[in-house]
């Protein structure tokens, strides 16, 4: 705690954490993240609660965590091995190790500062998400890779392989379109919609918010209304055409499945104007 908080009674910010002498963490400097998660965070500081951090490397971002929220369970994963009891070994690209550090807790928070690679924050959301507890906040940081990615195909970045990547894990386009579905869960749509995500995990989003580098998700509590997918003037809408992707240019529509492909699959139609 800094002396002038002290003084004050009163605990130190995040940023104020952060930016102590012999601190090295990134979510204060280039980011500038602490100077906005107090805003989703701030709310659990008094609370005890299991949290995640995937992507530890030196450590700094736990011990960060530890003073941020004294009465918390701070734990890591990382896909390199480390000697402690509250870091799990976890590599974002085996479905499997991702299904056994979800089920671990009932994850109230979780920071996905790992490998940034699109796809794998992409499958990392979807395999923790469900397991968050209601009100939960799961953030993906240094989503700016996905620009990397897809706008110049850079082939490797934080040693991995960037060039097999898809327009279909494309996170910050994804998360816009879910930022659609949580505005307009009222509307009626002309023909059935596919899932930005799963139909669980999409029924399960209650706000979406973009920072610079990253995207912050909150999960519904049961106390929240969920309203009957009937607009009060029955406004209908053609929910599933045609989509132009705000970088590449390309056309996509979900839901026109063709022969063997399922219906929420992401087809390509070419490249859109512009």
């Amino acid at each position: 705690m800094s002396v002038d908080a002290r003084a004050l009674g009163r605990a130190p910010s995040l940023h104020q954490i952060a930016s102590a002498p012999g601190r090295r963490t990134d979510k204060d400097g280039r980011h500038g993240y602490t100077h906005l998660y107090p805003t989703f965070l701030e709310q659990f500081r008094r609370q005890s609660f299991d949290m995640l951090e995937i992507g530890v490397f030196r450590q700094e971002s736990l011990r960060l965590w530890d003073e941020y929220f004294p009465r918390a369970r701070v734990y890591g994963a990382d896909v390199g091995r480390y000697n402690s009891s509250r870091i799990f070994r976890l590599d974002q690209s085996n479905s499997g190790d991702l299904r056994r550090v979800a089920a671990m807790r009932d994850w109230t928070v979780v920071i996905d500062d790992g490998s940034h690679k699109p796809s794998h924050q992409l499958s990392t959301f979807i395999t923790f998400f469900p397991r968050l507890a209601p009100g939960g906040v799961y953030i993906i940081e240094d989503v700016e890779t996905n620009y990397w990615a897809f706008g110049r195909k850079r082939s490797a970045l934080y040693t991995w392989n960037m060039g097999d990547e898809q327009l279909t894990s494309d996170v910050v386009g994804l998360f816009r379109e879910a930022v659609d579905r949580v505005i307009m869960r009222e509307f009626m749509c002309t023909r059935a919609q596919p899932p930005v995500f799963t139909r669980e995990v999409d029924a399960q989003i209650a706000a979406v918010a973009f920072i610079h580098n990253a995207i912050i998700v909150m999960k519904r509590t049961s106390q929240m209304h969920t309203p009957a997918p009937r607009y009060r003037f029955a406004y209908q809408q053609d929910c599933g055409g045609p989509h132009q992707h705000p970088r590449t240019g390309q056309v996509e529509v979900r839901g026109a499945a063709g022969p063997g492909q399922p219906d929420d699959s992401l087809t390509r139609l070419g490249r859109g104007r512009g």
